[in-house]
């Protein structure tokens, strides 16, 4: 059964809010778009960002900020169903296409 990677992007606290939001979903993006380039599928990977809601160490130091500037994947696995409807998107999507919204699909 195929399956979906959700990618998440992450930065450290440096700069706003606003900000580090949008940097953390230009870091997932920016991974999509290089596998993209290798041959994975962008239409089986969607990008979120997470901005500083998530650190995995303190931001008080370097080394704490420079290991919260990250990207995770998540694996999502699809029933057959949705595996069937998934294929017929995929006909609309490119690799230079944004992932296209799916209805009726549940978020990780």
């Amino acid at each position: 059964m195929p399956s979906d990677f959700t990618v998440v992007g992450h930065p450290d606290n440096t700069g706003g809010e606003a900000m580090n939001q949008t940097l953390s979903v230009d870091r997932a993006a920016s991974v999509r778009s290089c596998l993209g380039q290798r041959g994975v599928s962008s239409c089986r990977l969607a990008v979120e960002g997470c901005g500083e809601r998530e650190p995995l160490a303190s931001n008080a130091s370097e080394s704490g900020r420079a290991s919260n500037r990250r990207v995770e994947f998540f694996l999502i696995e699809r029933s057959a169903w949705a595996s069937e409807r998934r294929s017929n998107l995929n006909k609309f999507c490119t690799s230079q296409a944004p992932r296209p919204a799916l209805s009726g699909f549940g978020q990780p």
